[in-house]
């Protein structure tokens, strides 16, 4: 068409440029490293995944170019071989549009490094995992490290059931217990009628962390992290984008190894984990 000019544009399908963009990653003409490393696959010029779930499955994404060998005639061309393209087969994730965009959205105006990470406790799913402004760039939902806190007592409480402790069996929930010299207590609003000789059901329930430290008799070393990894912490898994899944080194000394029974410790390293999210990708 005389006087028409054709212009190469890019349109993302995502709602926005940073929709959970630390787990779909991002797309954009192929880098120096990335050419050389595809042996001739890709040139100057093609777009690829970068990161996340677009460039651990760029290949399926991108599927295979079409290709046409024409043989050139004086009155007229004829195609001698023909082969179609491909299309890129779609990735489909658990990512939830309406929910990632509202934990986004809850994030934005938090200063700090944050996060916000639902999971679906029904089949593991997690229709929402978002880094807020204040991780300056820092994938703090799936790679975040953190100290775990009292959520690691469903670890040391699998520890103690594995040594033989029973839910009704009882432990002693004191104010305050102490460690090689360290004191340890409850939380401030802790239930004074939690306080004593209570069952560890009850420990769990109201999250006696004295109880915990003074049930430390009943571990033998390694029972928290064996523990741990069978509820997959500390244990590799390919999600196809950074995640960190925890670490339960052993312990340096009687204080550090009653820490990490309450999730407190300089061992114990929790992130959120991911299964599956929601995402696609068109070129």
């Amino acid at each position: 068409m005389p006087g028409a000019v054709s212009l190469a544009d890019q349109q993302d399908l995502a709602p926005s440029r940073g929709f959970a963009a630390p787990i779909l990653g991002s797309v954009g003409e192929a880098t120096a490293e990335i050419i050389e490393e595809s042996s001739g696959a890709v040139e100057a010029g093609d777009v690829v995944g970068l990161s996340g779930l677009q460039a651990r499955y760029d290949d399926d994404l991108t599927g295979t170019p079409g290709l046409t060998v024409i043989a050139a005639g004086v009155d007229n061309d004829r195609a001698v071989h023909e082969v179609a393209p491909v299309a890129g087969t779609p990735l489909q994730t658990m990512l939830d549009i309406d929910l990632q965009t509202k934990a986004e959205s809850a994030l934005a105006s938090i200063l700090p490094a944050s996060a916000i990470v639902a999971i679906r406790p029904s089949d593991g799913a997690i229709p929402a995992a978002a880094s807020g402004p204040g991780s300056k760039g820092l994938n703090t939902a799936t790679y975040g490290q953190y100290a775990p806190g009292s959520t690691f007592k469903v670890v040391t409480s699998l520890a103690l059931l594995r040594a033989g402790l029973r839910p009704e069996d009882t432990v002693q929930c004191d104010a305050t217990t102490v460690v090689d010299g360290k004191s340890f207590k409850n939380y401030d609003d802790y239930p004074s009628s939690g306080i004593g000789t209570i069952t560890l059901r009850q420990a769990v329930a109201n999250s006696c962390n004295t109880a915990f430290i003074s049930s430390r008799s009943r571990l033998e070393d390694g029972d928290p992290a064996d523990a741990a990894a069978a509820l997959g912490l500390g244990v590799d898994h390919d999600l196809g984008f950074p995640a960190y899944f925890g670490r339960v080194p052993p312990p340096e000394g009687e204080t550090e190894a009653a820490a990490d029974l309450i999730g407190r410790g300089q061992g114990a390293r929790l992130s959120a984990r991911h299964g599956d999210g929601r995402g696609l990708r068109g070129r």
